[in-house]
């Protein structure tokens, strides 16, 4: 596998410009010097600022293809979880959730983590499955709102691209013996929806236009809750018919 290729699984917002890789704007800013200590230990380049110098066509070395081999259990990845705010405040006002630095992410769900950040999904701890003994891979949301986003991103969309065995809250992946499929189906659907991220975000802000502070204070959390999700709905399968 290609050097650029393994480090976008990795989890790296890599984007290409007229011949020249740089990480994305999206990108935790931590995430230019994991990257460079990446590069330069595997004599594959380095990075200055943002643009990365390297022999994007060169095979990767077995070190790098190491970060994807099963590790110890002990610790779980992190997300973009915020306590500050509503969540209506969150879904209504922010384009983005919270950047996350890769390194804090396990290697195989590092990219979907990303790609859902940069829709405006928080999330909270998660874990790849990729340790001895266990077969989950799974998704802490920072709250219902966001796994019900996510769980209607799929059920009226994603679905139709990709084939992943969700459980009912959308929330875990059972592993099985063919776990690298999974894994590879999981980075494609990363790469959609980082690549569709506007759509996305346009998609939960139109849905929101209505959560105002005076219409919002005379209804529960629960009614509030209802009514976005359920315009959510209708929003992603109206945009999405379109296309």
């Amino acid at each position: 596998m290609k050097a650029i290729e393994l480090l976008s699984r990795r989890g790296f917002l890599i984007e290409q410009k007229n011949g020249i890789y740089y990480l994305s704007d999206n990108s935790d800013p931590r995430d230019v010097g994991y990257l460079n200590y990446l590069l330069h230990n595997n004599d594959l380049g380095y990075v200055n600022k943002s643009i990365i110098f390297t022999a994007g066509d060169k095979e990767v070395s077995t070190a790098l293809s190491s970060m994807f081999l099963p590790v110890k259990s002990g610790t779980v990845g992190v997300g973009s979880c915020v306590q500050s705010m509503s969540w209506s405040y969150h879904v209504a006002k922010r384009r983005h959730a919270y950047k996350v630095p890769v390194k804090w992410l396990e290697a195989n769900i590092a990219a979907y983590i990303k790609a859902l950040s940069a829709c405006g999904i928080f999330t909270g701890g998660c874990c790849d499955g990729n340790h001895p003994g266990c077969n989950l891979l799974y998704i802490e949301f920072c709250g219902p709102v966001y796994r019900e986003l996510h769980k209607i991103m799929w059920e009226y969309h994603l679905n139709s691209l990709f084939s992943l065995n969700w459980n009912t809250k959308y929330d875990s992946i059972e592993l099985n013996d063919n776990r690298q499929s999974q894994y590879d189906e999981l980075f494609k659907a990363a790469q959609y929806i980082y690549n569709h991220r506007w759509d996305f975000i346009d998609i939960r802000l139109d849905a929101a236009t209505w959560m105002k502070k005076n219409a919002l204070k005379h209804l529960s959390n629960e009614d509030i809750f209802d009514r976005f999700t359920k315009d959510f709905t209708e929003e992603v399968k109206c945009h999405f018919n379109k296309l």
